[in-house]
């Protein structure tokens, strides 16, 4: 993965980007109302690194990007960890809680990837995909972040996902108007997902989708002997 880090600082330090970033926060929170445990976000989840905090729980981040592109992200390194997309350096079931945004359309290797968050999910836990998707303009502008990588069309997404034993218990899109300045305003925006998801359903700029963790039918071979293996750490 070798992004440019800065199309998503820039992004969402406007308003149209503040806005989007309240819009997933408030989904998420709707999908995980009963939230106790710490989230992990893997991809580019540093505009959510505040909002969590009112809940009683820590926000922590795996940044997946090219080794040789210098970033430092501003907040506490034991939260923040930046590396390949290939292997995340966390233990084995160690979070009941993933999001993954700015990610998946970005992996070198898409299986890999998804082989890695299922690795380090917990037995039955929970992981949100914000992904782009093909068909609607959110993918096709590139002022904004959703329109880097490759995008996702639903079947693809929810096949992608059920192969790497990542089973979808709830799939929905969000950012039904086009990305605007003029619909930068936070309690528009806001106001016009509520409105327009039930007409609109399936027809956002992003798939917002939940799957569980399934253990059964999972590798003999611990996928993190495996990862350790292809990519062997410095001692």
């Amino acid at each position: 993965m070798a992004y440019d880090v800065k199309i998503f600082d820039d992004f969402y330090q406007t308003v149209l980007g503040s806005a989007v970033c309240q819009i997933f926060y408030d989904k998420i929170k709707q999908t995980w109302p009963t939230l106790n445990e710490d989230v992990l976000f893997v991809g580019y989840g540093l505009p959510f690194a505040t909002k969590f905090g009112e809940d009683a729980v820590s926000s922590n981040f795996f940044i997946p990007i090219a080794k040789h592109i210098n970033f430092s992200p501003n907040i506490a390194e034991d939260r923040c960890i930046v590396g390949d997309d290939g292997y995340i350096p966390i233990q084995d079931n160690s979070y009941k809680y993933i999001v993954v945004i700015h990610a998946l359309e970005h992996a070198l290797d898409p299986k890999v990837f998804l082989r890695e968050v299922w690795r380090v999910l917990k037995p039955e836990g929970r992981v949100i995909f914000i992904v782009p998707n093909r068909r609607r303009v959110w993918s096709s502008v590139e002022k904004t972040p959703f329109g880097h990588g490759n995008p996702y069309s639903t079947n693809q997404l929810k096949t992608a996902l059920e192969n790497r034993l990542l089973i979808p218990q709830k799939n929905t899109t969000a950012l039904f108007l086009p990305p605007s300045q003029f619909f930068a305003v936070p309690r528009l925006l806001s106001a016009a997902e509520w409105v327009l998801k039930g007409w609109l359903h399936g027809m956002g700029g992003v798939h917002f989708i939940e799957a569980k963790k399934q253990v059964y039918g999972a590798l003999t071979m611990p996928l993190a002997e495996k990862t350790k293996q292809a990519h062997p750490q410095k001692s």
